[in-house]
């Protein structure tokens, strides 16, 4: 596999606050390329962290939750998960939603890592 060797920084030249949405907000920035060092505009939304947790029973079964979810349009069948409420830890907040949408509790929490679920739009991490 090739690899880009060693990309450099954008150079953010402006930043502007376009809107708060809640659990959201949307900014643009104009942003040089250290390459060309022609100026582009990039889109960012900024929201909370979420958790997503695989609970696992005493029989071995991966308990799920069906939700109608406003993105889709459609009821999704899915892992539980959401955002990570401020001041708050990944471990609490998984341990939290989970007993909100399945009524279980978490007798261990066991962290995987965190990733960026979508880094080229989204500044947030999933954990």
């Amino acid at each position: 596999m090739t690899m880009m060797s060693d990309p450099k920084r954008w150079t953010a030249l402006k930043t502007e606050f376009l809107q708060d949405c809640a659990v959201f907000t949307v900014s643009r920035t104009a942003s040089l390329s250290p390459r060309t060092g022609i100026q582009h505009i990039f889109y960012r939304i900024d929201s909370t962290d979420w958790v997503n947790i695989v609970p696992v029973t005493d029989r071995g079964e991966v308990v799920m939750v069906r939700q109608y979810r406003h993105g889709l349009g459609e009821i999704t069948l899915e892992i539980p998960g959401g955002m990570v409420d401020p001041g708050e830890s990944p471990q609490a907040a998984a341990i939290r939603e989970l007993l909100e949408e399945t009524g279980y509790r978490a007798r261990e929490v066991k962290s995987i890592g965190a990733v960026s679920p979508n880094p080229a739009l989204f500044g947030n991490r999933v954990h």
